[in-house]
């Protein structure tokens, strides 16, 4: 029987200009990829749109580039249709990659812009994942009937939802050292960006860092079971565990609504659009609610 052949994530991708993507791979290897062809397709044509062809990133498992839940890109399709940097800065050599890379290199208002807009996306991410979790960590009672039913099915959902929350929860406050251009969610990074460019005041940045120091216990908590994740598969607790982490569910609540405050202290003066936490939430307890509703009749 054939094997399947996988190709390597993608772990950080930078818009460029002509419709490009400057994309870097877990193996350290950076690519150019062409998206102009793509756009002649019904599917693409969207990305016509500079705003939206900006808006790239990194599936959150590496498995590609999304721009929207209709429109990405396959990590094998940007590996070998893309070119390696070298080749590219050889044909192009008055817009080298590696020159116009650095115009938007850490520290310019442009990439301030960007990371911005990436992590709200990560922390409403944050936000779905830690709202379904303590939604099913509270259904048991009130629908009974489901979880009667189903309930191996729904221990497992639950436990796939828990950790997937657990690495969402992270990756905003992880300190990791290297390139600060492949970590676009850090907000210690881009917290002091914003300070660097007197985005803020003084008394405000002072202010923000405090709010990411005040949950830094919870966010310990979160790094530990990250560990155990991937160091051991588990998070480290039962699924009765997750299910009863009522009392964790205000720290889960904690930690986002952190990153979510300085994230939109920075959007409101740079001009990105700020996340509605409580619309969010409330999007969310809608969906889990129906669901609980239609496996309990």
């Amino acid at each position: 029987m054939p094997t399947q052949t996988t190709y390597p994530k993608v772990c950080a991708v930078k818009p460029l200009a002509g419709k490009r993507l400057l994309v870097t791979f877990a193996t350290s290897e950076r690519k150019v990829y062409d998206c102009t062809p793509l756009l002649k397709e019904e599917v693409f044509r969207p990305l016509q749109d500079e705003e939206l062809f900006r808006r790239a990133r990194a599936d959150k498992h590496g498995y590609g580039v999304v721009w929207n839940d209709e429109i990405d890109l396959a990590e094998s399709e940007l590996w070998l249709n893309g070119r390696p940097v070298e080749e590219v800065d050889e044909s192009y050599p008055s817009t080298s990659v590696v020159s116009e890379s650095s115009t938007t290199a850490y520290g310019s208002k442009q990439d301030l812009t960007l990371r911005v807009e990436e992590a709200l996306r990560h922390t409403s991410d944050c936000i779905s994942s830690s709202e379904l979790v303590i939604w099913f960590g509270a259904t048991r009672e009130c629908y009974p009937k489901a979880w009667s039913s189903f309930r191996p099915t729904l221990s497992i959902v639950s436990a796939s939802l828990f950790e997937g929350m657990i690495l969402s929860l992270y990756k905003p406050l992880e300190q990791k050292a290297g390139n600060s251009e492949a970590e676009p969610v850090n907000l210690w990074k881009i917290l002091g960006l914003a300070g660097q460019l007197q985005v803020l005041d003084a008394v405000t940045h002072r202010a923000l860092k405090q709010k990411l120091h005040s949950v830094g216990s919870i966010w310990s908590k979160v790094e530990k079971l990250r560990h155990n994740l991937v160091a051991h598969g588990k998070v480290g607790l039962s699924i009765e565990d997750e299910l009863q982490s009522g009392p964790m569910s205000n720290e889960w609540k904690s930690l986002y609504s952190a990153y979510a405050e300085v994230l939109n202290a920075i959007a409101e003066k740079i001009g990105v659009q700020k996340l509605d936490m409580e619309a969010r939430r409330a999007h969310f307890a809608e969906n889990a609610k129906r669901f609980f509703e239609a496996l309990n009749s």
